[in-house]
């Protein structure tokens, strides 16, 4: 009979230790699904129930880990929805009319906020301010320093319409030790005059304008200029000492294109025939030069639309890497 007693006993304290365990796992179950996940379910042995709190414990700390990148996630896209709001905002939403030339330009945001920009400005006698650049960084950085960058453009034309002048006055500015040392521009800044039917420009480390000329007979070209990119240098006598002033007259049916790296940089994945691997193709100088060559007699408008399909058809679905922008301005051909 002693040993019947012993043996209920203990089933009985076996049956109490699990009901013991069974109730903890199912209060810490219960905690954890109503979303207090810094809960923890504390058992003691080697048995299921405490596997099973373990397990539900890992778990806690993976939704907790999950629900907490989603908020970033969410901060993060909010971040950039407002920086693109930005960027479009300051944009131009239309560009002057300008008698006896075309002008357009086409803008392109990737999936990730750039700092691409443009602007046209009139001055006073015939002449008009052009801007294209290109900040460093993505997202709400590039995005904040771009507004500053076009504010500082258009509040420094009320006292100078040379270009020289305010992109001095810009790389002072971005050469602050305030600013994020990270971050520099490339720009070309020019004036064209249309009394004269030329542009006058300077390039501060952006990629070469290209020249179409009027006469079929001279190919599509690079402009070569010299500049450094703003902001690289604080020393703005050394900035300006490289800074070197480029002079296209404009014959009808003459005409510039600007662009942001974004357009030659464009990449994408393609397999090699030879060795079955993965390599990074670019769309390159060379094919935006041989396409130029093709559209050089369309309209200016014709061709910066060409060249965004082009870019299109180049990505073939696969994501933008950066932005890209375009401007042309053309002098309009004489109508025979």
């Amino acid at each position: 009979m002693f040993v019947i007693r012993q043996t209920i006993k203990f089933g009985n304290r076996i049956n109490q230790m699990i009901v013991q365990k069974f109730n903890q796992l199912t209060n810490g179950i219960r905690q954890i699904s109503q979303g207090n996940l810094d809960y923890k379910i504390s058992l003691e042995g080697e048995d299921e129930f405490v596997e099973l709190g373990n397990r539900f414990n890992q778990m806690g700390d993976q939704l907790k880990k999950t629900i907490a990148e989603v908020r970033e996630k969410e901060k993060f896209e909010y971040e950039l929805k407002i920086a693109r709001e930005v960027q479009l905002s300051l944009l131009p939403k239309k560009l002057p009319e300008i008698e006896g030339y075309h002008i357009t330009a086409s803008f392109r945001t990737a999936n990730e906020v750039g700092g691409d920009f443009y602007d046209v400005l009139p001055l006073q006698e015939g002449k008009y301010l052009f801007v294209i650049g290109d900040i460093s960084g993505k997202g709400t950085s590039a995005a904040f320093y771009m507004a500053q960058c076009i504010s500082l453009i258009r509040f420094a034309r009320q006292f100078s319409d040379q270009p020289r002048e305010i992109l001095l006055r810009l790389n002072h500015y971005f050469s602050d030790p305030q600013v994020d040392r990270q971050i520099f521009l490339t720009a070309v800044m020019g004036v064209l005059d249309t009394r004269k039917s030329r542009v006058q420009l300077f390039r501060a480390g952006h990629p070469k304008p290209i020249v179409l000329p009027a006469d079929v007979g001279k190919p599509v070209s690079e402009l070569e200029s010299s500049g450094l990119g703003i902001g690289l240098v604080g020393d703005n006598q050394k900035f300006g000492k490289v800074l070197k002033q480029k002079t296209v007259r404009l014959a009808p049916g003459g005409g510039l294109l600007f662009y942001t790296d974004g357009v030659t940089e464009a990449s994408r994945k393609v397999v090699n025939p030879t060795t079955r691997e993965s390599e990074t193709e670019f769309f390159g100088e060379t094919r935006l030069l041989q396409l130029l060559e093709k559209l050089r007699k369309e309209r200016a408008e014709n061709v910066v639309r060409a060249i965004s399909l082009e870019i299109e058809k180049f990505y073939a679905g696969q994501p933008h890497v950066d932005d890209y922008t375009i401007l042309m301005i053309r002098k309009k051909a004489l109508v025979r």
